[in-house]
Formats: C-alpha cells, sequence, structure tokens
C-alpha cells in the first residue's frame, strides 16, 4: 500500500486547518478538506498513472479485450463459411439434377423430332402415292 500519500494528507491538512480545526463545528471543514481529498480520490482513480503494473496491466486487460472481439468475429466467419459450404454442396447437387433433367430432355426432344420427320415423310409418300399412282396407270393404258 502507499502510505505516503495518506501521510502527505494528513501533513497537508493539518498544516492548513490545524487551528481551525479546534473551533470549527463538527463537519465545518467538509468544504475546504473535501477539496483535497477529491483531489487525492482522482490521483486514484487512474491507477495507471500511480502504478506502472497498474498500466501495463490496463493495457493487456485492453489488448485481452480486443483479442476476444477477434476471436468472436473469427467463430462468426466461420459459421458463415460452413452455411456457405452447406449452401455450395446443395447448389451443386442441384445442378447436377438439372443436367441429368436437361439430358433426358434434349433426348426426348430429339426423339420426338425423328418421329416427326418419319412421319411426315411417310405423309408425303402416302400423298405423293395417292396422286401419282393414279396418274402412271392412266398413261399406262
Amino acid at each position: 500500500m502507499h502510505l505516503a500519500p495518506v501521510t502527505e494528507l494528513k501533513t497537508n491538512i493539518t498544516e492548513r486547518y490545524a487551528d481551525l480545526s479546534l473551533t470549527c463545528p463538527p463537519g465545518g471543514l467538509n468544504s475546504k478538506v473535501g477539496r483535497i481529498l477529491q483531489a487525492l480520490c482522482d490521483q486514484f482513480n487512474d491507477l495507471s498513472s500511480m502504478d506502472k503494473l497498474a498500466s501495463v496491466q490496463a493495457k493487456v486487460d485492453g489488448v485481452k479485450d480486443t483479442m476476444r472481439g477477434n476471436i468472436d468475429a473469427a467463430l462468426r466467419n466461420t459459421d458463415k463459411l460452413d452455411d456457405l459450404d452447406d449452401r455450395a454442396v446443395a447448389i451443386a447437387a442441384s445442378a447436377g439434377r438439372f443436367k441429368d433433367k436437361t439430358g433426358d430432355l434434349k433426348r426426348t426432344m430429339q426423339w420426338r423430332y425423328i418421329r416427326m420427320v418419319i412421319i411426315m415423310t411417310l405423309v408425303i409418300g402416302a400423298v405423293l402415292a395417292v396422286i401419282i399412282v393414279p396418274i402412271v396407270l392412266t398413261q399406262k393404258k
């Protein structure tokens, strides 16, 4: 403990108010001594100005708080990355299903086209046969 400031306070008060303290009523020095005590309290409120160890400890506490904040931010970012990874896997699976479905649809449409061409060829062939066969038969007679 620091006894020097307490001793200094006692000396300061007794030098200034020793005579007045003998004649004043109880609590009569409160306003005058209060200013001295307030200055001393203000001085000891900031321990870093009084004690090097307290100053270093305050800096360490500040760094610890900063590191806690950084670690919390890193953990939040890790959680977000995990969510993004899950979404990416889901999207990749969906893309694979989409690709399969588009391949199936393409083959279906190609077969429809081929069937349509065959049917159209047969219809045109039948129409031509109906038109050309009677003409050929009438010319042979």
